[in-house]
């Protein structure tokens, strides 16, 4: 009889399990049957060559994700060379006068133009234009990425760097120095890319920099040219020096030989003073002797004969000695005038040149003139002393000529004396006086011509002192008018600043261009330009989650007699309403949470619910035609898109292949679109955008229709289908 049903609950089995056994530590890890059971489930992909493949795009799932990605942002700073802006001049040339005095025009907008069109290292693929107007309008449609415009004053701005105050010309007109930074405007579009704003400052800063070191270069050369210059005007400055030293040392000896001249003349004018002096007393005495002479005369005028012929020729020597003795006080006061006008400028010359021993002749000239004398009436004076002294030697020769005629008619009339009556005591005492004054004019005619003689060598002496002066002087001057014209070229040279412009042209010269970004339809934050790339990102995420869960198309639905289209709608009208969520959401977080702004931001809210449903009408139509295995190909597809859409980097920085299937996928126009919403707002090209998404989406319905219709056909493939995802 079978035992009732006991269960063994509480046997001493229940409380002695087998857990401690030798097997326990002796599992057989590392036998084959370890890989039967993973075996049994990778079999079950052999049977299909979709399922092997399916296993291998799994597995490749992240090289793809992670070469597409690298390889489309591999290198987009070395490629933004593919990207085009363009340079608008409207730089007027600039003359400006060198430190050598040659004008110099400088065309800097030029210059630059030519340096940025057509390199390969100016950052951007750079054209010129000539409207500023067109070309920051081809901004809006990323013809070009970035507008450079160079104002009219560039050139003239630059050139106010390399030159002194008033050297600048703009045209034709002179402009007052005041040193400022040239500008250069850079205007970018955030509403076509942001990155790309970020990258023209980097652009822009080596423009700068390179129009920077340029100008430096410039200025440098302006200053060393200056130097140059002035080292040549400094050595006229030096020979000029050299010549007034060798003119001051000729005026130096000049001056020695006139003051040793002077100083013989004034010895002369002595010894001259001393002889007149002598010669004034003989005459006198002359005189004397000469009357009582005539009147003993005429007492023994009938004494002889021989008599009678002495004391003719005594007459006449009396004669002749007499107008001699007339014209001698003439000459002698001549002669003393002149000695005195000489003593008294030179010795005002000397005291003058004592005291300011640095002046120049004009200068002594100028105090001798204020003191009521000249250099001129030195001359003057010295020249009296020559001619008084001419003359009192002219007077002398006759006097001495008359002298000795009249020792003759003595000696002539003491022989007839002697017949004469030894009584004629008058006749005797007036011959002896005569004798003793004749003596003394005799004396005193040889000490006048030994003065006069001195005088005249003294005069000499001090004319040729006075002419080495003069050529001294002159030099001097010369050197002088030399020196003061160098120097003065040397100074005009030698730029002359205020504290102010010294200041403003430190400034500028550290850094001469400055460069004024314009950012077009700016976004405030980082986050914000990035915002167009990450919300439709978010939205296909979302989309492929959402059909993890939904069923693409209802198996009720598709077994009944509803037509495909109807079908197709009835499996996507829920993705629609939890998409339509999930943009509400996205937003609502975005803006109240992390803070994004938007131009149009109910523009933006519509857009963003536009790709939401597009995004899920293509997520169904993959699942409803390929079922699991779509979910892979919405992978594949984020992958590219991601690489393509210019999210981050304008796709012309991104390999070819990307550049080509962009336009072919809907992540592009989305990406556009909420760009532009964001930074700008509502414009035209949006409306392209929404057309293209909508196309996308009619498309991606239409492939859904086709999987309903399709799915009412019934196959072995789809009882026993060779791949589940």
């Amino acid at each position: 009889m079978a035992r009732p049903f006991a269960p063994r609950l509480f046997t001493p089995r229940l409380f002695a399990p087998r857990l401690f056994t030798p097997r326990l530590f002796a599992p057989r890890l590392f036998t084959p049957r370890l890989f039967s059971l993973p075996g049994i489930e990778l079999s079950r992909f052999r049977s299909s060559l979709l399922a092997i493949v399916a296993l291998v795009m799994i597995a490749a799932v992240p090289a793809i994700y992670g070469g597409v990605y690298l390889s489309a942002n591999w290198n987009t700073s070395g490629n933004v060379g593919r990207l085009h802006a363009v340079i608008v001049n409207d730089d007027l040339a600039a003359s400006i006068t060198g430190a050598d005095g040659t004008e110099q025009t400088i065309t800097a907008g030029a210059d630059l133009v030519d340096s940025l069109v057509g390199s390969d290292s100016a950052g951007f693929t750079w054209s010129s234009a000539t409207d500023e107007a067109d070309a920051r309008r081809s901004l809006a449609d990323t013809t070009n990425f970035a507008v450079l415009v160079v104002p009219a004053d560039f050139s003239s701005t630059l050139a106010s760097t390399a030159t002194k105050p008033g050297a600048v010309t703009a045209g034709t007109a002179a402009s007052a120095f005041a040193p400022e930074q040239a500008r250069l405007h850079v205007y970018t579009d955030d509403a076509s890319n942001f990155i790309v704003g970020q990258v023209t400052q980097t652009v822009t800063a080596a423009i700068r920099s390179e129009l920077s070191s340029s100008i430096s270069e410039t200025y440098l050369d302006h200053v060393y040219v200056g130097f140059t210059s002035l080292h040549d005007n400094l050595a006229l400055a030096a020979d000029g020096a050299v010549t007034l030293r060798d003119g001051a040392t000729s005026a130096s000896d000049g001056s020695e030989q006139l003051v040793i001249g002077l100083g013989t003349l004034a010895s002369g004018a002595a010894d001259l003073a001393s002889g007149v002096s002598q010669v004034d007393a003989g005459s006198h005495t002359l005189a004397t002797g000469a009357s009582s002479l005539a009147t003993g005369s005429a007492s023994v005028a009938s004494a002889a004969a021989q008599v009678a012929s002495g004391a003719s020729h005594l007459a006449t020597g009396a004669a002749t000695l007499d107008t001699s003795a007339t014209t001698l006080p003439t000459a002698t006061a001549q002669l003393k005038a002149g000695t005195d006008t000489v003593a008294e400028n030179l010795a005002t010359i000397a005291a003058l040149t004592t005291a300011h021993p640095d002046w120049t002749v004009t200068q002594l000239n100028a105090a001798l003139a204020a003191g009521g004398g000249s250099i001129t009436a030195l001359a003057d004076g010295a020249a009296t002393v020559a001619a008084g002294a001419a003359a009192l030697d002219q007077t002398a020769t006759p006097l001495v000529t008359g002298i000795g005629t009249l020792a003759d008619g003595a000696g002539t009339l003491a022989a007839g004396a002697a017949s004469v009556s030894t009584g004629a005591h008058s006749v005797s005492a007036g011959a002896a006086s005569l004798q003793a004054g004749a003596a003394t004019l005799q004396a005193g005619a040889d000490s006048t011509a030994a003065g006069a003689s001195s005088l005249a060598a003294g005069a000499t002496t001090a004319s040729t002192g006075a002419g080495t002066l003069a050529a001294g002087l002159g030099q001097l001057e010369a050197g002088a008018d030399t020196l003061s014209a160098s120097l003065e070229v040397g100074v005009d040279q030698i730029p002359s600043y205020t504290a102010d412009q010294a200041s403003a042209l430190a400034a500028v010269t550290s850094a001469p261009v400055a460069a004024e970004h314009v950012r077009e339809n700016p976004v405030g934050f980082y986050g914000e330009g990035l915002a167009a790339y990450f919300i439709p990102l978010a939205l296909w995420v979302g989309g492929i989650g959402m059909y993890f869960l939904f069923r693409p198309l209802s198996p009720q639905a598709v077994a009944s007699t509803a037509r495909p289209v109807r079908v197709a709608l009835t499996g996507l009208a829920p993705g629609l309403l939890f998409g339509l969520l999930q943009a509400g959401l996205l937003l609502a977080v975005l803006h109240f949470l992390v803070g994004l702004e938007a131009a149009n931001f109910a523009a933006l809210a519509a857009f963003t619910v536009i790709v939401a449903l597009v995004f899920t009408a293509i997520h169904h139509s993959l699942i409803a035609l390929l079922g699991g295995r779509g979910r892979l190909v919405a992978l594949l597809l984020l992958i590219l898109q991601l690489a393509s859409a210019g999210g981050t980097y304008p796709v012309q920085t991104s390999p070819g292949f990307f550049q080509w299937i962009s336009p072919a996928l809907p992540m592009t126009y989305a990406v556009d679109g909420v760009r532009r919403l964001i930074a700008e707002g509502w414009t035209s090209a949006i409306l392209v955008d929404v057309l293209a998404l909508l196309a996308f989406g009619i498309g991606a319905f239409t492939v859904s229709v086709f999987a309903s219709r399709s799915m009412k056909i019934w196959s072995i493939g789809k009882l026993h289908p060779s791949l589940k995802i």
